[in-house]
């Protein structure tokens, strides 16, 4: 293995246990404070129970770092695109729940799906599969995130 896959393995451990414990720990954190923000929004149909988001999250997060294990193969632009991604990713929920402010979440959502597309497209080997969940779950957020827009 060369330096450069070495490198992209251990990011991509990093992203699953960083991910994984930001999917477990932060809600139970702030628990209290997301379920009674989310049970006082008026929901779109089809919106989910609160406790189905954190599992779906740590699936996603596990894919997400198998996928960045293998991003060495990508080009450099394609490499930022994902980071952008994840950091697009971090920053949703404390714009959603923490500031209500739920026009630029439905931005932010709507960007995520921009680039996770661009990135599946790009991408050229069978990893962009990985994905796939990930870009169906934004998707249905994008969703509910502009439904709560409209509806609240």
């Amino acid at each position: 293995m060369n330096k450069t896959m070495v490198k992209s393995v251990l990011y991509s451990i990093i992203i699953v246990i960083l991910g994984s414990i930001s999917a477990l720990i932060v809600p139970v954190l702030s628990n209290s404070s997301i379920q009674s923000i989310y049970s006082s929004l008026s929901l779109p149909p089809l919106a989910p129970p609160n406790w189905i988001f954190g599992p779906v999250w740590i699936i996603l997060y596990i894919l997400i770092g198998i996928y960045m294990s293998r991003i060495y193969k990508m080009e450099l632009k394609y490499r930022w695109l994902m980071f952008v991604q994840l950091i697009l990713n971090f920053i949703w929920t404390p714009i959603f729940f923490g500031l209500s402010l739920y026009l630029l979440a439905s931005i932010i959502i709507i960007l995520m799906d921009i680039i996770t597309i661009i990135l599946i497209n790009k991408d050229n080997s069978n990893d962009q599969y990985l994905l796939f969940p990930y870009l169906t779950w934004i998707l249905f957020a994008t969703y509910l995130t502009i439904s709560i827009f409209i509806l609240n």
